[in-house]
């Protein structure tokens, strides 16, 4: 689960592009470190480092996720909510670089 380039239920997607298209890189659990992840499957941003390179998500888990521009959740750092999606704001567009699960809704 997760990681597989397949965003399923229960799990949080950043996307390559804006407007949720693209290739996607889908999380089940924490990743605190996105220096060694790649997009996966026949989309648009394949091959391509997650790093630095996400412009919109979609949150399909139950619980809110939190986001940050540096490695470690440093830097700065915003929640999406359960079942939230959208386009990153200026502050985060291409400079997310970590991520993790909450244990609130």
């Amino acid at each position: 689960m997760g990681k597989d380039g397949t965003l399923d239920a229960d799990e949080f997607g950043l996307f390559y592009y804006a407007g949720r298209s693209g290739c996607v890189f889908d999380l089940y659990g924490e990743d605190r470190n996105f220096s060694d992840d790649k997009f996966k499957g026949s989309c648009t941003g394949s091959g391509l480092l997650v790093n630095d390179n996400t412009e919109s998500y979609r949150n399909r888990d139950a619980y809110a996720w939190k986001v940050a521009t540096d490695k470690d959740l440093d830097g700065n750092v915003g929640e999406i909510p359960s079942k939230y999606e959208g386009n990153a704001s200026a502050t985060f567009k291409n400079k997310i670089s970590s991520s993790t699960y909450t244990l609130h809704p």
